[in-house]
């Protein structure tokens, strides 16, 4: 045992992987309860690193843990803020942008254990989907995921504030994924021409609406030019609200809510027709 700890004391440092750091916390963690103290050298036998670079990763580990319970307490109580008794949903986008987290981050942050708010069943309560829902879950799962095996149907789950095997179970039948190539080069030649994206999509009706269209298009275009995907909804850009604010100030007194929208779209034929009303 002694030349073991000697040996393994006198190996260069190396720098684990995120997911290495976490295994070796977990069961130094594990050897601690059942040792009283950490045994280094076991771990150093095990993982071929000195105890220098063992020590160092359980302390980085350690520490990001504690930001992700920390961040993961705001989220939470930023969740409870935003969630809408009437619908019985939280506002996502809204979260994420309090707590200033990708919505995919704060889903996956997200405590439900530690939360009053907890998953319905809307089959119990609402006697099933609506089609309002179930286009909800298709943008969603149209915007993060690529192929239906990458679904995280817990955090799809958490989305919609249902239980993941509900989720999963009437989601899954319905997945569309992405556009491909062919048809981003066939929206771009529509969108040249000045299409509206609900015009648009009178091309492309495997799509629910225009806004998962619009969505799966943006989510394509991201993976194009080496980006992130977007989130749910592209921010408005100034330029875009003070074009909405001049139109308003022309016309919103002498026009009604339905025709403003479409003097809007025509101004925005970038924007869907979902984004506009809102």
């Amino acid at each position: 045992r002694r030349s073991a700890f000697n040996l393994y004391t006198t190996l260069a440092p190396a720098e684990p992987s995120s997911d290495l750091k976490k295994a070796i916390f977990d069961e130094a963690r594990l050897l601690q309860q059942q040792h009283k103290s950490i045994p280094w050298y076991l771990l150093a036998a095990k993982y071929h690193l000195s105890i220098d670079a063992l020590q160092n990763a359980f302390s980085q580990a350690e520490a990001d843990a504690q930001k992700r319970q920390q961040q993961s307490a705001l989220v939470t109580r930023a969740a409870e803020r935003h969630f809408d008794s009437a619908v019985g949903q939280y506002d996502w986008e809204a979260i994420a942008g309090e707590v200033d987290l990708p919505l995919i981050e704060c889903l996956d942050l997200f405590d439900v254990s530690n939360s009053t708010i907890k998953p319905c069943s809307l089959i119990e309560t609402n006697g099933g989907w609506s089609t309002k829902d179930m286009e909800k879950l298709q943008c969603f799962i149209a915007t993060n995921y690529s192929e239906s095996s990458a679904i995280d149907w817990k955090l799809a789950g958490a989305f919609m504030n249902v239980d993941s095997l509900e989720c999963q179970r009437l989601g899954l039948g319905t997945f569309i994924g992405p556009i491909n190539e062919v048809a981003y080069r066939r929206i771009n030649e529509f969108r040249k021409s000045n299409l509206s994206w609900r015009e648009i999509h009178q091309h492309f009706r495997q799509y629910p609406n225009e806004l998962t269209l619009y969505r799966s298009y943006r989510w394509f275009k991201a993976k194009l030019e080496g980006r992130a995907p977007p989130g749910l909804t592209a921010p408005w850009t100034d330029a875009e609200r003070g074009l909405m604010k001049g139109l308003l100030s022309r016309h919103g007194e002498s026009t009604t809510r339905s025709d403003m929208v479409g003097i809007i779209q025509r101004e925005l034929p970038d924007r869907p027709l979902n984004d506009i009303r809102r």
